[in-house]
């Protein structure tokens, strides 16, 4: 018989496989071969099994797979301990095994980028938008997100609020402010150590009694043909636009493998491409006018390029969305 019929428990989710959990001991008041016990493990939820393993002989039950906290928080098994008499005799305990959350998640925000349109002048503590990300991990510190500007650029102009996620003004942008403003918003978690995650915010104003017409891409598709292994800073194409007068381009995320020169649309590599490394890279190129007439729509126009390494050295940019929405 076993001392109790329930025992407790607990592990943090990254104890190592082969981690000692448990040494079940029972004891039989018989002598000799009747004496002699067994132990098995089994559970009501099959599952729960494969997470461990115990030594028939010595009761000793180990890990046998990683804990995932997100996966299961707890693992309820049954110790049984049989005697070699004949008929075989048999008692049995609970075991339950707690798993205690790591901060092994990082925050991952619902976009790369975002893209806001605003019509000036913006007042002080104007809602510009909203960023939000999620944390997988269990727990109030693990879990619980706080937003801020990256190395504080621009936070005497622009707040981002926690838990919200709401970028808001901190000073009236008029007519004598920039036209454009580009943050990086930065989600952190409470866990120890903390993780953190990083968006690309493009905030844009616009001037209600001008008239405009919507700048687009000259082409719905490019394609640039390149030889792989040039040196950085190689001309890979180039992209064209029309209804601006004086346009603007840029990457809405970074990317260390392409760059595009911002007044000319030049489309330049940054390093050496090498179709064993990547054959296939994914970026965004967003358009706006440096001189701002109105508009375009609530986004910035933006183009979504495929870059593609071909066996016979060939790099195809396609174009594949031009995201716009119609005037109001």
């Amino acid at each position: 018989m076993f001392s109790t019929t329930e025992s407790y428990v607990s592990f943090q989710e990254d104890v190592p496989i082969g981690t000692l959990i448990y040494v079940a001991q029972a004891q039989d008041n018989d002598s000799g071969i009747n004496a002699r016990l067994r132990y098995t493990i089994s559970a009501d939820n099959g599952d729960d099994v494969s997470w461990f393993q115990i030594d028939s002989t010595s009761g000793q039950i180990t890990l046998r797979r990683l804990l995932d906290r997100e996966s299961s928080a707890t693992h309820r098994i049954t110790v049984s301990a049989s005697d070699a008499g004949t008929p075989s005799r048999r008692a049995s305990m609970t075991l339950v095994v707690s798993v205690l959350d790591v901060n092994d998640n990082r925050p991952v925000f619902n976009s790369d980028g975002y893209a806001f349109r605003v019509l000036r002048p913006v007042p002080l503590g104007a809602v510009i938008g909203s960023v939000r990300a999620n944390d997988s991990d269990y727990g109030t510190a693990n879990s619980r997100l706080t937003y801020y500007l990256y190395n504080g650029r621009l936070a005497d102009i622009f707040d981002v609020r926690s838990p919200s996620g709401e970028v808001r003004t901190k000073v009236v942008l008029g007519h004598d402010r920039a036209r454009r403003y580009l943050l990086e918003v930065v989600a952190v978690d409470g866990g120890v150590p903390a993780l953190s995650a990083t968006a690309t915010v493009l905030v844009s104003l616009y001037d209600e009694n001008r008239d405009g017409v919507v700048p687009t891409f000259t082409q719905s598709r490019y394609v640039f043909n390149v030889t792989e292994n040039q040196p950085a800073e190689s001309k890979v194409g180039v992209v064209t636009s029309r209804g601006v007068d004086d346009p603007y381009y840029f990457l809405l995320l970074s990317n260390s493998y392409f760059s595009v020169v911002p007044e000319s649309g030049e489309v330049l590599s940054r390093r050496l491409l090498d179709r064993e490394d990547i054959d296939l890279h994914r970026f965004v190129i967003t358009l706006f006018r440096a001189v701002d007439v109105i508009a375009w729509s609530t986004l910035p126009i933006c183009s979504m390029f495929i870059v593609r390494l071909l066996s016979y050295s060939i790099v195809i940019f396609k174009f594949l969305y031009l995201c716009h929405a119609n005037e109001t």
